[in-house]
């Protein structure tokens, strides 16, 4: 992605380069050229991803399809079908590898969808239309929630949890709306992904939410506490309020940009959430390589003290 989209490093370096850099694991993205459903699509196939991985010490802490072209939010049936069917391939996939938290989004961004993957009675355009009231707001709502349920209901019978990462891009992206959308999946194996960055732009800035804006007034601590036990898995990035393009927020490397993370480790451990996993995030950076050592050292120092 970004930077490196046009000449991506081959799976095996990264996994290699990782293990070298005294990572314990790689989150897995399902994007091309790396782990994608169709290019391992047989058991044995599966077995060796999965046997090199290993072997270089390293475990899989999730796995993040690419379901990008299925926008669920569509008023087109055919193209949640495919949602669903999309989310089941990558589930199976993940479930060869023995991964544990499986990422789901809804299938493309509100603001900008692949026009191509929608029906050609859309004449080549979005197809989402705003939500004009309380009727198509709830409308959409209870949509993207049986939809997950479905999901979740499936995710069940492997043992793997579903992770909804929340962004400023989603249709519901205010802070009351995450916490409460977690609870009417209202499945123990479906939890919020926290990615910081993504996190801070939603409860600091209210970005990309409609009027009235929803701002808390301590930021990422107040979030933190507010979705307490709804959270799953956290992904650490840091932010200096910047976009990409007005809409995607711009990931720094941690430290460099306004999050406090002492403070951010520290309400995590006052709500009592521990995991296996940690995961760094420094998705389009542009030499990812001379960030990765410098980002797992601080995030070890963050964990001996506050995880110890």
């Amino acid at each position: 992605m970004g930077y490196y989209d046009d000449d991506p490093i081959p799976l095996e370096i990264v996994v290699k380069k990782l293990s070298e850099l005294r990572y314990d694991g790689i989150e897995l993205c399902g994007h091309r050229p790396h782990a994608h459903p169709f290019d391992y699509s047989t058991k044995a196939e599966r077995s060796d991803l999965l046997g090199m991985i290993k072997g270089y010490g390293l475990g899989i802490s999730a796995y993040l399809p690419d379901l990008q072209g299925f926008p669920i939010l569509s008023d087109y049936e055919s193209i949640t079908k495919q949602y669903l069917k999309a989310f089941e391939i990558n589930l199976k996939f993940c479930a060869d590898l023995d991964v544990k938290m499986i990422r789901v989004d809804e299938g493309g961004s509100w603001f900008r969808l692949k026009a191509e993957n929608a029906p050609s009675s859309c004449g080549g355009s979005v197809c989402l239309p705003s939500m004009a009231g309380e009727r198509e707001y709830r409308n959409r709502w209870d949509k993207v929630v049986s939809i997950w349920k479905k999901c979740t209901r499936t995710a069940d019978n492997y043992g793997i949890t579903v992770l909804w990462e929340f962004e400023p891009t989603s249709i519901f992206n205010k802070p009351s709306e995450i916490a409460k959308l977690i609870d009417e999946v209202g499945s123990p194996n479906f939890k919020g992904l926290f990615e910081t960055m993504h996190a801070h732009l939603i409860c600091y800035l209210g970005a990309l939410q409609k009027p009235p804006f929803e701002i808390l007034n301590d930021g990422l601590t107040d979030f933190i506490k507010l979705l307490r036990n709804r959270i799953g898995h956290v992904h650490l990035a840091d932010s200096d309020n910047t976009f990409h393009h007005g809409i995607y927020g711009t990931k720094k490397m941690l430290g460099e940009g306004m999050l406090n993370f002492d403070e951010i480790m520290q309400t995590f451990k006052e709500i009592n959430y521990d995991s296996e996993w940690w995961t760094i995030d420094l998705c389009f950076q542009p030499a990812a390589w001379d960030l990765t050592k410098r980002a797992r050292d601080l995030v070890e120092l963050l964990l001996r003290k506050y995880y110890p």
